[in-house]
């Protein structure tokens, strides 16, 4: 039997055949678009990058899973520190795209709640937060890496700007005698587009 130029002798040839048919008859048409997103057209959501990679005896910013299209939260995780008692700082965010929601405490400075710690956080002005946290009473620091806060913007308008920070410090349980800061503590920021 002959079809269309291919002779057919057992359903081996047949399948043969028929696959030559459709890689050589089924080029026209085009197809559909498929719907979706037309491509190169920006989708609302808010894009967050860090500045570095931590090392030790650091504090950095880390996108939390918890972000959604229109809210970004951001944890400031310290890593592989040692004797951690307190940090401090002023967090400069870009107020004409992101506006300051919330903060919450993480568990790394209170050894999951088993000590009293004092976080305090005011927006000095659009743009500029002051944030201090600190565990209380006697005993040491902590030890290791875990998430100090996560602070929660909400998308304020479409652009991109970085986060800073000015006066960071990070203390020991040494403040106490000292009042010093721990040398050679680094604080990593980022920057962030919002798209909406």
């Amino acid at each position: 039997m002959t079809w269309s130029g291919c002779t057919i002798r057992g359903p081996v040839a047949l399948f043969a055949c028929a696959v030559v048919l459709i890689l050589t008859g089924c080029g026209g048409g085009g197809g559909g678009g498929g719907g979706g997103t037309p491509t190169g057209v920006p989708q609302p959501g808010i894009t967050f990058t860090a500045s570095g990679t931590p090392g030790a005896d650091a504090v950095y910013l880390r996108r939390s899973t918890q972000s959604t299209a229109s809210k970004l939260l951001l944890e400031v995780v310290a890593n592989d520190v040692t004797d951690l008692f307190a940090v401090g700082f002023d967090l400069n965010y870009p107020g004409s795209i992101l506006s300051y929601a919330k903060v919450t405490q993480g568990s790394f400075l209170s050894n999951s709640g088993n000590v009293k710690t004092s976080l305090q956080i005011a927006e000095r002005q659009k743009g500029t937060l002051v944030i201090g946290l600190t565990r209380l009473g006697g005993g040491s620091g902590r030890s290791g890496s875990g998430v100090l806060m996560t602070i929660t913007f909400a998308a304020a308008g479409s652009g991109s700007g970085t986060f800073t920070y000015d006066n960071q410090a990070a203390y020991s349980s040494d403040i106490r005698q000292t009042g010093e800061a721990i040398a050679g503590f680094q604080f990593l920021a980022g920057s962030v587009t919002v798209q909406q």
